[in-house]
């Protein structure tokens, strides 16, 4: 069962999505990839063996490979891409005033500019930041030369590595990118707001420079559109069972089974992805700082534990009075407390003496220094 969104029922063959659409669906397509990355380190936190598989240690490239097969076999079935889909947007190529359904060069250029393209620019970003982290461009000559021990006679190809790593050409090349790399940065996205600009008043049909490359524009689904896509997609999916009916085998009745269980979930994809959301945003909550859980006591009332035992002080050098008024060391009571490393507290004379003769705490013989002791100003009033 096809669903239909509101602006699919409505709109007509020339309608053009509003601005609001089509910054909400590029909001979208950009925040499938942290969500991805969060889902991955929450599996990553339970199972910790999985952070060191071969996906996850290339997530970049994992998520950019998973969306090429994605958005390939949208832009084959629907000529949009996920996000657009689900707004129920659609494009189309533009021949001055006529439009038709894109061609198979166009559907390569528009995976090469939705994910070759945004994939080379995050890595970029990325190493503009760690070059910036390392203040590469920021040293001085001498910092760039490496110093190279003394070894007994070299290769020829060692000596030719270590000169090809000290041509002082990578560092300059690497202090111009981080020069000029923020220029382009803002160039690169300030091109994107501008036309996002000129689409809102109307000046361009097309909302990126991408888009204008391609001579690709935006369009609403229309009833008919969506007609045309179940019929093509019918079609397509009969042929397929007929070719596995002629030769009737188990091998290709579980390839039977297998492409009739993946056609219902793309046929159901965006229900599963609302219903996945909402999902997974109320376990967030349900475990989340915001939602605490009551700490169960058990059935019974439990008695409190009993008071801790004083220290077992085998080796002190003094005797502990009972008196906490009372030094130990003088055995009288404390005149001007101070306290030393380790917590006791006696008599500021009588401490500091015996720290500077024997470099230890009276009571637990732990090393301690003069510096040690601290003054205790206490309410003289019982």
């Amino acid at each position: 069962m096809t669903l239909f969104l509101a602006n699919e029922s409505v709109a007509g063959d020339d309608a053009l999505p509003s601005t609001f659409e089509l910054i909400m669906q590029d909001r979208m397509a950009g925040g499938f990839k942290p969500a991805a990355q969060y889902l991955v380190n929450v599996i990553c936190d339970s199972y910790p063996h999985l952070a060191s598989s071969a996906p996850v240690k290339h997530f970049h490239e994992s998520y950019a490979l998973f969306k090429l097969l994605v958005e390939r076999y949208c832009l084959a079935h629907y000529d949009s891409l996920l996000s657009e889909r689900f707004y129920g947007i659609k494009r189309i190529e533009m021949h001055g005033k006529t439009t038709k359904p894109l061609s198979e060069r166009t559907r390569h250029l528009t995976l090469l500019c939705n994910i070759g393209i945004p994939y080379v620019k995050a890595k970029l970003d990325a190493y503009y930041h760690s070059l910036v982290a390392t203040n590469v461009g920021h040293r001085s000559d001498e910092e760039d030369e490496d110093v190279i021990p003394n070894q007994d006679e070299p290769s020829k190809m060692e000596m030719f590595l270590r000169q090809w790593k000290q041509l002082r050409i990578w560092s300059q090349l690497k202090k111009i990118f981080v020069d000029m790399y923020p220029t382009a940065h803002f160039s690169y996205e300030g091109t994107f707001l501008l036309y996002q600009w000129m689409y809102l008043f109307g000046y361009t049909p097309y909302f990126t420079p991408f888009l204008r490359a391609m001579k690709v524009a935006f369009a609403r689904i229309t009833p008919h559109d969506i007609s045309t896509f179940d019929k093509k997609r019918l079609v397509q999916r009969a042929n397929i069972l007929k070719e596995l009916d002629v030769h009737p085998s188990i091998l290709n009745a579980i390839r039977k089974w297998i492409y009739k269980a993946t056609w219902m979930t793309l046929d159901h994809s965006q229900t599963i992805m609302i219903f996945t959301i909402i999902s997974f945003k109320f376990l967030e909550w349900m475990y989340s700082d915001m939602n605490p859980r009551p700490i169960s006591h058990g059935n019974g009332n439990c008695p409190p534990p009993p008071p801790p035992l004083p220290p077992q002080l085998n080796n002190s050098a003094i005797p502990i009075t009972s008196d906490a008024q009372r030094c130990a060391l003088c055995n009288r009571i404390r005149t001007n407390p101070a306290s030393c490393a380790s917590g006791y507290v006696f008599c500021y004379p009588c401490i500091y003496q015996y720290v500077n003769d024997h470099h230890e705490c009276p009571v637990t013989r732990l090393p301690c220094d003069v510096t040690s002791v601290a003054r205790i100003y206490e309410d003289a009033t019982p």
